[in-house]
Parts: structure tokens; sequence; C-alpha cells
């Protein structure tokens, strides 16, 4: 799935896929001398692929300090064309792919993913639950407790909130999370979390690492969590 030849061609291991950028949460914002009341939110937000041997199912988070969400969004706002309401990275061309992932860096948004392969149409939701929690179990383990997720509908937001309460039962997600459902079109940092959900699951289904490879001076974690 991966084109780094160390990788396996059919699946790449947790080990294998994580990597470190620079401190977030609690550590980066002590180091970046704000208060630990200044907390991060992530912006959750999915990519499913079709790739050798299955659907590839990623989650993926774009962190950012809460004190610089609104610049964050004002930037990411510039880059709307005429008439154009949201940002959708898979109907973006190549140039307008890289100015999004260039604008992310200079906001520091800070980027986490699960992915679940191999996986099909009719499991993709076992995909989600198995990820999600795993995301928010890494979120946790950064010092962040709120979650933005993509709306995908009452039905399906309905799914979400029991996996995020079975993740606080097993001690996944901490006491003190909290979450909501959000379209596009109301947050634009969900516009930041599609980008990272694009550019991961791509290079991970072999397809175009390019994009992956922009990120990487944002990211902090991709793990692989089943099956």
């Amino acid at each position: 799935m991966c084109n780094d030849p160390a990788y396996s061609s059919a699946r790449c291991s947790s080990s294998q896929l994580s990597t470190s950028a620079r401190p977030v949460g609690a550590r980066l914002l002590l180091q970046l001398g704000l208060r630990l009341s200044d907390h991060m939110i992530a912006f959750i937000d999915e990519s499913v692929r079709t790739g050798q041997g299955g659907l590839l199912y990623v989650v993926a988070a774009a962190t950012v300090i809460q004190g610089e969400t609104d610049r964050a969004r004002d930037e990411l706002r510039k880059l709307l064309l005429p008439r154009q309401r949201s940002i959708h990275w898979h109907s973006e061309r190549p140039p307008r792919r890289f100015a999004m992932l260039e604008r992310l860096a200079e906001v520091d948004v800070m980027a986490l993913a699960c992915s679940y392969f191999p996986t099909t149409a009719k499991r993709q939701e076992l995909a989600r639950r198995v990820s999600l929690s795993s995301l928010v179990g890494d979120l946790r383990g950064e010092g962040i407790h709120e979650l933005i997720i993509e709306t995908r509908g009452e039905g399906l937001d309905r799914q979400d909130r029991q996996t995020l309460l079975h993740a606080r039962d097993a001690g996944l997600a901490g006491g003190t999370m909290v979450y909501k459902h959000v379209g596009k079109l109301e947050e634009p940092l969900l516009w930041a979390a599609d980008a990272v959900a694009g550019s991961i699951s791509l290079h991970l289904a072999g397809e175009d690492s390019t994009y992956f490879a922009k990120l990487q001076a944002s990211l902090l974690k991709v793990r692989q969590v089943g099956p």
C-alpha cells in the first residue's frame, strides 16, 4: 500500500507508519510559551480509497490551538475561488492542493491519522469505528479533548456518538472529551482535515506521495489500526 520500498505492498505496520514531527498539545503550548488554557482543537474528517486488496479507510485530525482558530479560518477562506463556498480535496487540482498544504503549515496545523486496511464497502463503518476510536486515544495522549467532526447526516452521526461513548468507556477517551458534528460549509477547518486525510490516503494507497511529502512538516503521527 505504500510507495516506500521499506513498506509491504499489501499493508503497512503501525510501527512503520508512526512518525514524529514536533511536540503538540500541552507540550507544544509550553514550547510556544502559551497558557495551558489555550488548548488545542481537533478537526476530523475521513478519506476512503480503493487499494490493492480492498478499501483503505483513513480518519484524520487537523489540530489547531484554540486561540489561532479564527486566523486559520481566515487564511483558508482566502483560498476560495469566486462562487466557491468550501474546499473539497477530491475536487481540487494539484496546484490548489499544494497551496492548501502550504497554508496549513503557515497556520501551524498539526496532523494525526489512523488507517484501516483492508476493508470492504459493507464493513466501512467497522473500519471507521476502529479508526476513530484509535484516533481519539492518540489525541487524548497529546492532551487534546475537543473534537469537531464533519457531519455525515443524523443517522451516521449517531453511530459516531456511540463510537465515542464506547471509546470513553474503554478508557481511550477521557471524561473531559467534548465533541460536535459540523458541516464543511460552517467550518473551514474541516477543509484542513479533508486535505490531511486525502494526502495520507493517496500515499498509503500507493497512488501519489507528493502531497504526503509536503505534509511531513505538519505531521505528528500516522498509524494503521486494523484489522
